[in-house]
């Protein structure tokens, strides 16, 4: 690995190592270099407080608190610190507990799930709603619902990782090049 800095953790999202549970190769030579472990170190900066827009982390250069405007939070409607979802949250706690301690499927669905499906199946005017855990559960879903057999699925590289795994789940997939990925619906 000549340049190590043109390199980036999507170059080694294919892993030709035979031992799945080894990275692939150049890997840890390329995790270990000064450059990317100070550009790794700008994740995980553990945050003190609710993910609200003004928060503060411990930042993982000198470990000191700081003030920082957050950007990365899925948080887009404050919905996290608003006091009746925080009310709601604590109800569902007393009632429920943590969780349900079981797949959806078998054991983990509460009558609280079956209200949301149907109360947004009717603000969608449509007879019923699915709904998926994260990410990855929603995009195998739509792309397993949405394309038939002759259909091509062409993504990005730099598509969000859910994506691309979601894609690429079928195993009717080809992989082309490092621009796209085209899987031929089968």
């Amino acid at each position: 690995m000549d340049n190590t800095m043109a390199y980036s953790l999507a170059d080694f999202n294919y892993n030709d190592n035979p031992d799945v549970l080894s990275p692939p190769a150049d890997f840890e030579k390329w995790l270990s270099h000064p450059g990317v472990q100070a550009a790794f170190s700008l994740f995980e900066q553990p945050l003190m407080s609710a993910p609200v827009i003004r928060t503060e982390v411990i930042n993982n250069f000198d470990h000191k608190r700081r003030k920082v405007i957050n950007l990365t939070s899925y948080n887009y409607l404050g919905l996290c610190t608003h006091p009746e979802v925080i009310a709601a949250a604590k109800a569902a706690l007393d009632k429920y507990g943590l969780g349900a301690s079981g797949a959806a499927l078998l054991s983990g669905t509460f009558d609280l799930h079956i209200e949301l499906a149907s109360k947004l199946a009717a603000f969608k005017e449509k007879e019923a709603c699915v709904l998926f855990s994260g990410g990855l559960a929603a995009n195998m879903g739509a792309i397993q619902g949405l394309l038939r057999k002759g259909d091509v699925f062409i993504m990005d590289e730099k598509c969000h990782k859910a994506l691309l795994t979601a894609g690429r789940l079928p195993r009717r997939a080809c992989c082309s090049s490092r621009i796209t990925t085209w899987i031929p619906w089968s």
